[in-house]
């Protein structure tokens, strides 16, 4: 089995560098790297690898001009891109399909899975983060198939909040600081949040709350 050079853009160079090294023993190089995609523009189509990966961003504020960017990347080359996520985002996850993407994966994959899951997208397969594989399998739908005001009465203004934030991706650091709390005290609200919906992990409620008409309001006050 021949080597597989990938481009691998991420702002952030600790990361590329381990990355490195985890692929080091593996039939991936890295031949190249950069902080974001537009680095990628001007090289030539003797230097095309056999796949690029590249970070996003889940906060919305970044969203739009990395979207555009995919999309300009993915027209502009055969070579099948890979996303990686800091979170589970379902409009992200969208976003990045329609630009052209060729899978979408999270940070927290396990080294092994991430190297099967490259492989996949090279022979031609699309790749997407396992928790939301189990969903889709266990029944849940990610259709905006019920009306908003449906919702269980003990949800509170704060809870209904952070479910808005959960169907955006946000992770809690961005949650806290866009409502001016503790993040002790998101990780408190999640929990709550997971109880009253029933939803077993961040994805499961992501989905609930777009099911239920969250997402579409970027703003969030305390």
């Amino acid at each position: 089995m021949g080597q597989h050079a990938i481009w691998l853009v991420d702002r952030s160079k600790l990361f590329r560098e381990g990355l490195k090294m985890l692929l080091r023993d593996s039939v991936f190089t890295v031949t190249l790297e950069a902080p974001d995609i537009s680095q990628t523009e001007d090289l030539t189509a003797e230097q095309q690898p056999s796949l690029i990966l590249v970070a996003l961003t889940t906060q919305l504020e970044q969203a739009s001009e990395e979207e555009q960017q995919l999309t300009h990347l993915c027209s502009s080359t055969e070579t099948p891109v890979v996303v990686l996520s800091d979170q589970m985002s379902l409009q992200q996850l969208k976003a990045a399909m329609k630009a052209g993407a060729n899978g979408y994966l999270l940070r927290d994959i396990t080294p092994d899975a991430l190297k099967q899951s490259l492989m996949l997208v090279i022979t031609g397969e699309k790749v997407l983060p396992s928790d939301l594989v189990d969903v889709l399998v266990s029944g849940r739908s990610l259709r905006m198939a019920e009306p908003a005001n449906d919702l269980p009465p003990d949800l509170s203004a704060r809870e209904q909040c952070i479910l808005n934030c959960l169907a955006h991706g946000y992770p809690n650091k961005i949650i806290a600081k866009r409502l001016n709390i503790a993040e002790g005290t998101v990780k408190v609200h999640i929990k709550t949040v997971f109880k009253k919906i029933r939803a077993r992990n961040r994805t499961e409620a992501a989905i609930w709350a777009l099911n239920h008409g969250y997402g579409h309001d970027s703003s969030c006050a305390s």
